[in-house]
């Protein structure tokens, strides 16, 4: 697949989706205090506790808080569909609110955004089918890759999930079984030379969504990972921090608000490196894409090893 191939294609997904948005309320960019605290925040006009994105931080706030209560919930409760407990566990709920699209504000609730990001991520991934399997590194308790396996339009691939959470990987893996998703789990560590247990054949299609946003910086080893695995495509659907030069305001905002809560700083100045070196080609890069919040929006990077 060329470059004009794949930037044909995400195009096509791109206003695709932007159809979708223009069917939903717009609401001013300067109206956005009226919903967030992090405009007056980002402003330094409200004081907030701050925390710093550390591997113990992140252990215990994901692994031994959240995903620890979430696998207790799915135990002590009887649940008959995936997304109604994907949605119980992520606190999505029925109440407007302005979410980011492509530098734009469109009120959602929750449920209908968590739905739409799957279906965006879902035709993002099929436009590089056939693959024999699907990788999402950094995939929590699978909250979007178990709803993307579970698709009709996904069936031919095998999916595979690895995290760094054994409370996320188990509950993973008890949701795959009780609803028959085709999901294999298993302990994958961004920041270890040899991270984990997981393990996935050549040409495989590896993505993350929202998963290294959570390292201040990630190391050159990790994409050297991915490109001994050989992958046939990698896609990133993570916030990247915007440079200074030509910023808008809202590329001011959005730097301001992943510097205060310490959110990665080096992804794309990372891959454009090892670009540069040789090693990867960048294939498309559509910046600024997607967020439910509007100071956190995801861009979309693809790349492959050369």
């Amino acid at each position: 697949m060329t470059e004009e191939q794949i930037s044909k294609n995400i195009n096509l997904t791109l206003n695709t989706f932007g159809k979708r948005f223009q069917k939903e309320k717009e609401v001013n960019f300067a109206d956005l205090p009226k919903f967030s605290p992090w405009p007056r925040r980002v402003l330094g006009l409200e004081e907030f506790a701050k925390r710093i994105k550390i591997r113990e931080e992140a252990l215990r706030e994901y692994d031994r808080e959240k995903w620890a209560q979430a696998l207790e919930k799915f135990h002590n409760q009887s649940w008959d569909s995936f997304r109604k407990f994907r949605d119980s566990v992520l606190g999505a709920g029925y109440s407007l609110k302005p979410v980011f699209w492509k530098k734009k504000l469109f009120m959602l609730n929750s449920n209908n955004f968590s739905d739409l990001f799957g279906d965006l991520v879902a035709d993002l991934l099929k436009r590089f089918l056939p693959v024999d399997t699907i990788v999402e590194l950094g995939a929590g308790f699978g909250s979007v890759l178990l709803d993307l396996a579970a698709r009709k339009e996904l069936s031919g691939p095998r999916f595979i999930g690895g995290d760094l959470s054994e409370n996320g990987i188990k509950l993973m893996n008890a949701l795959a079984k009780r609803f028959s998703i085709n999901v294999t789990s298993g302990f994958f560590d961004f920041t270890a030379r040899y991270p984990g247990e997981i393990k996935f054949p050549q040409d495989s299609l590896i993505y993350t969504s929202f998963g290294l946003c959570c390292l201040p910086h990630i190391e050159e080893v990790f994409i050297q990972r991915l490109i001994e695995a050989k992958p046939k495509f990698v896609l990133h659907i993570e916030p990247v921090y915007p440079d200074l030069e030509g910023a808008s305001l809202l590329d001011l905002m959005v730097r301001k608000y992943i510097e205060i809560n310490d959110y990665n700083r080096n992804l794309l100045q990372l891959l454009k490196e090892e670009e540069r070196k040789g090693e990867i080609q960048i294939c498309a890069l559509e910046k600024q894409i997607i967020g439910e919040n509007p100071l956190f929006p995801a861009s979309v990077i693809i790349w492959r090893p050369k």
